[in-house]
């Protein structure tokens, strides 16, 4: 799979985690842990779908490269 060839796949990853989300009871804490976020445009694609919808939404990025962290920085910023 690769996010950056359209936001589309971020946005139905988008609509599986509000039906996980609806499905646990619209828990007051949801965090969403993404393991090796890459440059980060999946996240982003994913927040973006969820603030359209009025969800805000903690996002973890669990990211061990320091050069890639920053680059998530700059693309999430």
């Amino acid at each position: 799979t690769s996010p950056c060839v359209h936001p589309v796949f971020g946005g139905t990853l988008a609509l599986q985690i509000l039906e996980i989300y609806e499905i646990l009871g619209r828990p007051a804490h949801f965090v969403i842990v993404e393991a090796g976020g890459a440059q980060g445009y999946l996240a982003k694609d994913i927040l973006n779908y969820l603030s359209k919808k009025g969800y805000f939404f903690e996002y973890w990025i669990i990211e061990p490269l320091p050069a890639i962290r920053i680059i998530q920085e700059e693309v999430l910023a």
